[in-house]
């Protein structure tokens, strides 16, 4: 499987997780059930931080505060949180289409140069794959 069927099916499903969320009472959607992020809706931040703060810092190389970022994504009601995740989806889909710069590089601050080198390896090798299927 590619990286943009993944990221097509990655949207399709979370697609169906917020739908079901979105039925949910303020009641069931606040309440600690899921060990050990607590709520289902801690379970949606914690989907909307991981990747909005992987693409922001990691690939973007920009400086995230993920506390400041908690903190708006915990005040937002249930309807606001699904559309900024589905946002967020939306965007991964798009970097994986397009990654920035086609550099494909994630920037981390204790393995940078590994991950460029793995990063690379299999750009070039989704390259080489998508130019015999043509």
């Amino acid at each position: 499987m590619d990286l943009e069927k993944l990221a097509d099916y990655h949207l399709w499903a979370n697609d169906r997780a917020r739908e079901i969320i979105r039925g949910l009472s303020e009641e069931e959607f606040t309440r600690d059930v899921v060990p050990p992020l607590g709520s289902v809706k801690r379970l949606c931040i914690h989907m909307v931080m991981a990747i909005e703060y992987n693409l922001l810092s990691r690939v973007h190389g920009e400086e995230v505060d993920p506390y400041e970022m908690d903190d708006e994504l915990d005040a937002m009601p249930v309807d606001e949180l699904m559309d900024r995740w589905r946002e967020a989806d939306l965007r991964l889909r798009r970097t994986v289409r397009r990654p920035p710069n086609n550099n494909h590089l994630l920037y981390h601050p204790t393995n940078r140069w590994k991950i460029e080198v793995k990063i690379r390896r299999l750009h070039r090798l989704h390259t080489k794959k998508n130019a015999y299927s043509k």
